[in-house]
């Protein structure tokens, strides 16, 4: 009787590490395990111990109702832990428990003897012991209970034989485990015990709970590779989102997060949560997220990639999909095929007129042609300098620092030829930013204001929390070509590249800035920038 008062108190104390240790993957199955074992076996002592032999057949029963729940749970804990296809199906499950509630029923009721022919109650050294006659429905749930115990050990097998070093030895624990407790259940139907009615199974119930126990605590098999993957995961600096069967978001890293991916947004449809994704995935194109607050980080460019997660039974459970960040190289490409639309067209252009001209030429004193063809190769070199510029234009925001705003206005209205204009600009202020790329934006926004209107042309550079404003005092630009005019290759002078405004919007989101034009008050344009780190000069 003390093995079994020992017993009991061990396994009771692994089901209550088991309730304040409840992070490992299985320890709710643990611990209800150990939670059936220790009323196991303290319907088995009230037995034992009873004063009277009046309540003996209601304790028994209760000892036989909790010594068949350890059993299924058993089963359940294996089943949990092998992930088995066949162990986890619902109806399988459902029929489990059925067949123990028929049994526990069948035991209450005992109609025509079928649990039970005879109850006899006996003394043996101090202690009570009620010995059972099984009937033939009892039978029949053994052979139900059993059949259980031959699909998990082979389920079990399996598993070993399938899992990873680590994984194995753990499951080559839980399978001797598992095995001490099946054995337990056997010494006792076949009466391999000191003496009948003896029932030796909460030891074994104990031997077998601190196996378990070693395995998922001791050594943390459990909980060490999901914790370090995770730990991977989390350093990882693309977006990581794991989906479960029916495309649902069970998991997603800290960069996911950073892009608007929210812990309400578990169970959440993969194509409610990002639409296009699975169709980008498929035919393996980007997406286009919003995220972030500055103009650059608003828009973000990811190439999803999807892999299939598998169980150990090669049974599909889900996919984990990577957001692979490349909008720098989206924005690279963009700017190469704009440049090579440009040395297509625009450089095409004056070559052939150079040449032309060279062509009709007819001797030394021709020098009209010359001078035409000196003309179209002087666009050439200004074509091939705005080229330059684009080119350079987004690694801007990788050098900045503070800069005055009056001395680099200055020193690109220095650099423009603006004849008798002139510009009025705040001298007591600093934007952060690329000092040499901010003065390229100065001299495009001068020079377009000095070569579309009639000179003089008054420039203002105004400043506000937010940014700054460049306004001119000329006639303006026309409503319906506002739309388009920081696209390449549009100008309204002749002559003129068509690339400066379209720089002065390189330059601006390679800060992170917006810009954006409309009339000024003098009904000239009004250039505004706006997210701008703006501040007074020291």
């Amino acid at each position: 009787m003390s093995a079994v008062a020992v017993g009991t108190a061990l396994v009771a104390s692994l089901a209550v590490y088991g309730e304040y240790n409840a992070s490992v993957p299985v320890a709710t199955e643990f611990r209800n395990l150990e939670l059936g074992c220790a009323l196991w076996g303290i319907s088995e002592l009230s037995v034992y111990l009873s004063p009277s032999t009046a309540p003996l057949a209601e304790l028994y029963t209760l000892r036989f109702l909790f010594s068949g729940l350890t059993a299924i749970l058993a089963i359940v804990f294996v089943a949990e832990y092998t992930q088995s296809e066949l162990l986890t199906r619902p109806s399988v499950r459902r029929f489990l428990w059925v067949g123990f509630g028929a049994a526990m029923v069948l035991w209450i009721t005992n109609p025509m003897d079928l649990a039970y022919t005879t109850l006899t109650i006996e003394s043996f050294q101090g202690i009570n012991l009620v010995i059972p006659t099984f009937g033939p429905g009892l039978v029949v749930y053994f052979v139900f209970v059993y059949g259980f115990y031959v699909a998990t050990f082979t389920i079990l097998g399996l598993f070993i034989l399938d899992a990873t070093n680590v994984y194995r030895k753990q499951a080559v624990l839980i399978f001797v485990a598992f095995f001490v407790v099946v054995a337990g259940t056997i010494v006792f139907l076949v009466g391999g015990v000191p003496r009948e009615g003896v029932d030796l199974g909460i030891i074994f119930n104990a031997l077998g709970g601190g196996a378990i126990w070693v395995a998922i605590y001791r050594y943390e098999f459990l909980a060490v590779v999901p914790l370090a993957k995770e730990a991977i995961v989390d350093t990882v600096t693309d977006p990581v989102l794991v989906f479960g069967q029916e495309s649902r978001l069970l998991y997603s890293n800290a960069a996911a997060d950073a892009i608007g991916v929210d812990i309400e947004d578990r169970n959440t449809d993969a194509e409610d949560l990002f639409p296009g994704l699975e169709a980008a995935i498929a035919n393996g194109d980007v997406i286009h997220l919003q995220g972030g607050d500055s103009t650059v980080e608003r828009e973000r460019v990811f190439e999803p990639a999807a892999e299939e997660l598998v169980d150990h039974h090669g049974v599909e459970r889900g996919q984990v999909i990577v957001m692979r960040d490349v909008t720098e190289r989206y924005r690279r490409e963009q700017r190469l095929d704009e440049f090579a639309s440009i040395v297509s067209h625009d450089l095409r252009n004056p070559l052939n007129i150079a040449s032309l001209h060279i062509n009709l030429a007819d001797g030394e004193d021709d020098t009209e042609h010359l001078d035409d063809a000196e003309d179209a190769l002087d666009r050439m070199e200004e074509l091939i300098d705005d080229l330059l510029t684009i080119s350079q234009a987004g690694y801007a925001s990788a050098e900045t620092e503070p800069t005055p705003l009056a001395q680099t206005a200055r020193a690109a209205w220095d650099n423009v030829d603006t004849g008798d204009s002139s510009l009025e600009i705040p001298t007591n202020t600093n934007l952060h930013a690329n000092r040499s790329q901010v003065q390229e934006l100065f001299e495009n926004l001068f020079r377009n204001a000095v070569e579309h209107n009639e000179p003089p042309v008054t420039v203002r550079i105004d400043t506000h929390e937010d940014g700054f404003v460049v306004t001119d005092d000329g006639t303006g630009i026309p409503e319906d070509r506002r739309d388009g005019i920081f696209d390449p290759g549009v100008s309204s002078a002749e002559g003129g590249t068509g690339l400066g405004l379209y720089i002065v919007q390189q330059i601006a989101n390679a800060h992170g800035w917006t810009v954006s034009v409309r009339e000024s008050e003098d009904s000239g344009v009004e250039f505004t920038f706006e997210d701008a780190d703006i501040g007074v000069a020291p």
